[in-house]
C-alpha cells in the first residue's frame, strides 16, 4: 500500500484509573472552610431547621458538591454526598439556562411535587460560594417559604464575607 492510500490511524487514548491525590477535582471543603466557621455554619443550620420545623432538611455544599454542613431527617454519608452533588448540578443547570436566555443573575432554583418542596440558593462570598439547598415539607404560602429561606441565605451570606 502506498502513503496516499493508507488508512489514517489514531492513537487511542489510554484511560489510567486516578490515584487518591488525583480523585478529588476540587479541595475537600475542610480546605475551603476552616473549623470555627465550620461549627458556625452548623449551628447556623441546625437552629434554623428548630426556628422554621417546616424546613426539614438543609444541606450547603461547595458549588462542586462537597459537603460543607447538613442538618438531615433521615440518610447517611452516602446520601448526603449525592444529595449535594444534586444540588450543585441543580444550580449549575439553573444558572446556565438563565444565561441562555439573558437572565443572568441566578438568585435561587425552585421545585415543587405538591407534598414536598425543594429550594437550590447560590450563595457568593469573599471566602467561598456555596450552594444550600432546602427540603419542606407542604408549604401553604410559597411567600412565606421563600422569605423564611432568604433570612437563612442572608445569614450564611454574613458568615462567609
Amino acid at each position: 500500500m502506498d502513503e496516499e492510500n493508507e488508512p489514517l490511524t489514531y492513537d487511542e487514548p489510554v484511560f489510567h484509573p486516578l490515584d487518591e491525590t488525583q480523585e478529588n477535582i476540587s479541595e475537600n471543603s475542610d480546605a475551603l472552610i476552616d473549623a470555627l466557621l465550620k461549627e458556625q455554619i452548623d449551628k447556623t443550620l441546625a437552629n434554623y431547621v428548630k426556628k422554621f420545623p417546616d424546613i426539614q432538611n438543609l444541606i450547603l455544599s461547595t458549588v462542586d458538591g462537597f459537603e460543607i454542613s447538613s442538618v438531615l431527617d433521615q440518610g447517611g454519608e452516602e446520601t448526603i454526598r449525592k444529595v449535594a452533588a444534586m444540588s450543585s448540578s441543580l444550580q449549575s443547570i439553573g444558572s446556565a439556562i438563565l444565561r441562555e436566555i439573558g437572565a443572568p443573575g441566578y438568585q435561587y432554583l425552585y421545585l415543587n411535587n405538591g407534598n414536598r418542596s425543594v429550594f437550590i440558593y447560590l450563595i457568593s462570598g469573599a471566602k467561598v460560594d456555596v450552594v444550600l439547598m432546602a427540603v419542606s415539607g407542604e408549604i401553604d404560602s410559597l411567600g412565606q417559604a421563600l422569605w423564611m429561606m432568604q433570612k437563612l441565605v442572608d445569614e450564611v451570606k454574613i458568615l462567609i464575607e
